[in-house]
C-alpha cells in the first residue's frame, strides 16, 4: 500500500508542476494557481460531508477506483492535445480542475485503510504514516516538482504520459495490496462505538466534540495549520530578501524545511517506542514553540542582513519544519489507532475541515500582516497560536481515548 500511494504521489507531482512551468511563460494566468490551492482546501472544507459518503465504501476499492478516474482524465486530456488540437493551456487546466477532488478522496480512504489494517497497534499506524510523511516530503520536496518542472519545460505531454504510466504502477500496487489485505466499508464497521452518536450529533452543530478527544482533538490539526500559514512560505521569503543572493538564499530555506519534513516523521517513529503518547506530542509543541521564539530573535533583536540573523531563521525553519511535522505523524497515527467506528470518521472529518480552514485563514493572515516584508507580528500570531494549543493539550490530556487493545482488555 505504501508503494502504490508513493507512486501515485509522484505522478501527481508531475502533473501539478506543469501548471507552475506554463504560468511561468505567460499562459495561463498566475491567478490559476490560486484557484487551484483555494479549490483545494475549501473542498477539504467540507470533509465531515463527504466522510458519510465515502464511508460506505471499501478503503481499497477507493483508492482503485481513483486511479482508473486519474487514468481516465490522462487519456482523455492526451487525446484533447493529440487529436482534437485543443490549446495546451486550456486542456491542464480542466485536466487540474476535474482531478482536484481526487487528493481529498485519496487522503481519507489512506486514513480509512490504515485505521483498519493498524487495528490496535499504534506502532503499526506510526510505521506507516511516518514512512508516507518523509518519503512524500523527499519525493516532493527534491525529486517529484523540480523533475516535473524540467519535464514540463521539454514537454507537457510527455508529462502526462508519465502521468498515466504511474498511475496504472499505482493501479496495479493497489489492487495488489487489495487482495492481501481486504478492507470492509466503515459504515459496517466498529458500529457499537459508545460516541458515535455524539460524533454525529456534534459533526458540525456541537464544537464540543472537538474538544472532547483531548490531545486527538481536531483543535490541534487546526492550530499547527493555522501558524503553518501564517508563517509558511513568507519566512523564506523575508530570509532570501534579507541575503546577498536571493536565488541561494530562497534555496537553504527550502532545504531546511524539507530536511525538517523528512527527519521529523522518522523521529517521532522512535520516539512513540520510548515515549507516551501524550507526553511525546507535548514534547513536540514545545519543540516548536521554541523554533518560533528563535524565529522572532532573528527578526527582532538582530541585524536584518547579518549572518547569525540568517542563520538563526534557518535553524527555525529546521526546528519548526522538524517538530511539526513529527507531531502531525503521531497525531493522525493515535487517532487512527484509538479512535474506530464514526467518532473515528468525525475525527478525520473535523480534523481535515480545522487544517484547511486554518491554512486558508493563516496564508491570508500571513498576507496581510505583511510576514514576508517583516515577519514580527507573524510570528507573535503564530507563537501565540502554538501557546494556546499547548495550554489545551497540557490540560486536556487525560480526555484522550486509550488504545483500543487496551480498552477491550479492561
Amino acid at each position: 500500500m505504501i508503494g502504490g500511494f508513493l507512486v501515485s504521489f509522484t505522478g501527481s507531482m508531475f502533473a501539478e508542476s506543469a501548471l507552475p512551468a506554463l504560468i511561468a511563460v505567460g499562459v495561463p494566468p498566475v491567478v490559476w494557481l490560486t484557484v487551484f490551492r483555494t479549490a483545494g482546501m475549501v473542498l477539504d472544507m467540507g470533509t465531515p460531508f463527504a466522510m458519510r459518503f465515502l464511508a460506505r465504501f471499501s478503503p481499497g476499492r477507493l483508492l482503485q477506483a481513483c486511479e482508473l478516474v486519474d487514468i481516465a482524465l490522462c487519456l482523455t486530456a492526451l487525446a484533447l492535445i493529440a487529436v482534437l488540437d485543443v490549446p495546451l493551456a486550456a486542456v491542464i487546466v480542466a485536466y487540474l480542475l476535474a482531478t482536484t477532488i481526487l487528493p481529498l478522496v485519496i487522503d481519507v480512504a489512506e486514513e480509512l485503510y490504515i485505521a483498519q489494517v493498524s487495528m490496535a497497534s499504534e506502532d503499526a499506524a506510526v510505521r506507516y504514516n511516518s514512512a508516507v510523511s518523509s518519503s512524500t516530503a523527499l519525493l516532493g520536496f527534491v525529486i517529484a516538482q523540480p523533475l516535473g518542472a524540467f519535464i514540463a519545460e521539454q514537454s507537457v505531454v510527455l508529462l502526462l504520459v508519465a502521468n498515466t504510466v504511474l498511475s496504472a504502477v499505482a493501479l496495479t500496487a493497489r489492487t495488489v495490496s487489495n487482495r492481501m489485505l481486504p478492507t470492509a466499508p466503515f459504515a459496517q464497521t466498529e458500529a457499537g462505538d459508545p460516541r458515535r452518536k455524539s460524533a454525529r450529533r456534534s459533526l458540525w452543530r456541537k464544537a464540543t466534540f472537538a474538544f472532547s478527544l483531548g490531545v486527538i482533538s481536531p483543535i490541534i490539526s487546526g492550530s499547527l495549520a493555522l501558524a503553518n500559514g501564517i508563517i509558511g512560505g513568507y519566512i523564506v521569503i523575508w530570509t532570501a530578501s534579507n541575503g546577498s543572493n536571493l536565488l541561494a538564499q530562497t534555496g537553504i530555506g527550502l532545504f531546511c524545511v524539507g530536511v525538517g519534513a523528512v527527519v521529523g516523521p522518522l523521529t517521532a517513529r522512535r520516539v512513540i517506542r520510548r515515549v507516551e503518547y501524550s507526553a511525546a506530542m507535548v514534547t513536540g509543541a514545545s519543540m516548536l514553540l521554541a523554533s518560533l521564539a528563535v524565529g522572532l530573535l532573528a527578526a527582532v533583536a538582530l541585524p536584518a542582513q547579518s549572518a547569525v540573523t540568517t542563520t538563526l531563521t534557518w535553524l527555525a525553519l529546521l526546528g519548526a519544519s522538524f517538530s511539526r511535522s513529527g507531531a502531525m505523524v503521531l497525531y493522525a497515527s493515535a487517532r487512527q489507532a484509538r479512535l474506530k467506528g464514526e467518532t473515528l470518521l468525525g475525527a478525520i472529518g473535523i480534523s481535515r475541515s480545522f487544517s484547511a480552514g486554518g491554512t486558508l485563514a493563516g496564508v491570508w493572515l500571513g498576507l496581510a500582516l505583511g510576514v514576508a516584508d517583516n515577519p514580527f507580528l507573524g510570528l507573535i500570531f503564530a507563537i501565540a497560536v502554538i501557546a494556546a494549543m499547548l495550554v489545551f493539550m497540557v490540560f486536556r490530556r487525560g480526555d484522550t481515548p486509550q488504545l483500543k487493545a487496551a480498552a477491550s482488555q479492561g
